[in-house]
């Protein structure tokens, strides 16, 4: 009888050992995954913190790094509802302005100048979060030789504004129109010899 108390003893200990190591295991995972997130190495972290399961906030973290990665891979729809889902959750509502400049400089880099300036404010907006405030220096600077380059390629020698229309008249005495079109106010092609506008 005293050799199965004994057993039964060492089977419980070794049981507790065991026990003792996966809950350690976990930890040890869920740190690392917090390491990674902390990083930015989002899809890590996120592959991480899905194994951990119900540890903790490994389910909510998983979900907020996947968020996070898939704004990061320009899947902004990704990002900006899940990142809604977690609502308050950590910096979703700061994430999710940060997505939509990252959206709006993506936009831009195929020509605009109202992209850049848009994803300028947002970062403002969020100044202090993560890399906003050099992102906005770079967005209006962008805005800035974007529209420097436009004025040297039209070469305009005179601009003229509407609300929501902008007519230019080049060097040459044609002119240019952007803008709203509702009115035909745009369609200039036929225009030459112009001297002012």
């Amino acid at each position: 009888m005293n050799r199965r108390i004994i057993c039964l003893a060492l089977m419980l200990a070794l049981l507790a050992c065991l026990l003792a190591g996966c809950v350690e295991s976990d930890k040890s995972k869920y740190e690392s995954a917090q390491s990674l997130m902390a990083r930015e190495k989002y899809a890590e972290a996120a592959a991480k913190f899905d194994e951990l399961g119900s540890y903790e906030e490994a389910a909510k973290l998983a979900m907020y790094c996947k968020a996070a990665a898939a704004g990061e891979n320009g899947d902004y729809d990704t990002a900006f509802s899940t990142f809604r889902l977690l609502g308050d959750y950590k910096e979703s509502a700061f994430m999710i302005t940060y997505y939509e400049a990252r959206q709006c400089e993506s936009k831009a880099a195929s020509g605009s100048v109202g992209n850049w300036l848009s994803a300028a404010r947002l970062y403002d907006s969020i100044a202090l979060f993560r890399d906003s405030r050099a992102r906005a220096e770079q967005c209006r600077k962008a805005a800035a030789d974007f529209a420097a380059a436009a004025r040297e390629k039209v070469g305009k020698t005179s601009v003229a504004t509407g609300i929501f229309h902008t007519v230019g008249l080049k060097a040459d005495g044609t002119v240019v129109a952007v803008g709203d079109n509702n009115y035909g106010q745009c369609d200039v092609q036929g225009w030459t010899d112009i001297q002012v506008l």
